[in-house]
């Protein structure tokens, strides 16, 4: 985890399990319900009480579930190109991508060459390049409990959008090859009183390609709030 102070707020980068410097995930010790109770139990390990919560891809939907497990401590959550409340549909392509992926772990050049689909924009080369690097470090094991497990092909959309209640903001790009666009919408739609903002150029590497935009959207919700 890392903390950092910026404009009076306190924000927090919560590494999941297997990711970064955290201990390593299995298929057994990995499901979404689990990595939401590990974010609930930091906050209160770092004396948090109440959060904004932001999560991109699966990390929107552990966000979703911390909400709904703990509404008293999630104050609104921001999901980026987030995987839907119902599930990741059985896209072969989608399949064929994190399978490739799977194989090539350890080998960021290769694994660069397999991910450039996921960006959308001309002269991202050395941001896909950092990106497979540290996709690279994740184990084969890990990457497969975390990606191709039945975790993210789970429809949880009926039990979830009747338990999360707060404000919710989702972008949504237009153009992600991972998570479909139009299942990010009924997410949004069905959350009460949640805001979708559709970004019809963008793609599942929005947080990283389009930084400015994700911030100054953020910033946009978060003024609502207070």
């Amino acid at each position: 985890v890392a903390t950092r102070v910026l404009n009076g707020m306190l924000r927090i980068a919560v590494d999941f399990r297997g990711f970064g410097r955290s201990s390593a995930a299995t298929a057994d010790g990995c499901t979404l319900e689990e990595m939401a109770q590990d974010v609930y139990l930091l906050t209160r390990h770092l004396g948090i009480e109440r959060f904004v919560y932001i999560g991109h891809s699966m990390g929107s939907a552990i966000g979703l579930r911390t909400a709904a497990a703990h509404p008293e401590a999630v104050v609104a959550g921001i999901g980026l190109a987030g995987l839907a409340a119902a599930g990741q549909p059985d896209d072969p392509a989608v399949i064929e991508l994190l399978e490739g992926i799977q194989a090539l772990q350890g080998n960021a050049g290769l694994i660069a060459e397999h991910m450039r689909g996921m960006f959308v924009h001309e002269r991202v080369d050395q941001l896909v390049k950092v990106f497979a690097e540290d996709a690279a470090l994740v184990g084969p094991g890990q990457f497969r409990a975390m990606s191709m497990g039945p975790e993210i092909f789970r429809d949880e959309h009926q039990r979830l959008v009747g338990a999360v209640r707060q404000p919710w903001m989702f972008l949504i790009p237009g153009r992600d090859s991972v998570v479909p666009p139009d299942r990010q919408l009924g997410t949004a739609r069905d959350i009460p009183g949640a805001r979708a903002v559709w970004l019809a150029d963008e793609g599942h590497m929005l947080p990283q390609e389009r930084p400015d935009l994700v911030a100054r959207e953020i910033r946009f919700f978060l003024d609502g709030l207070y």
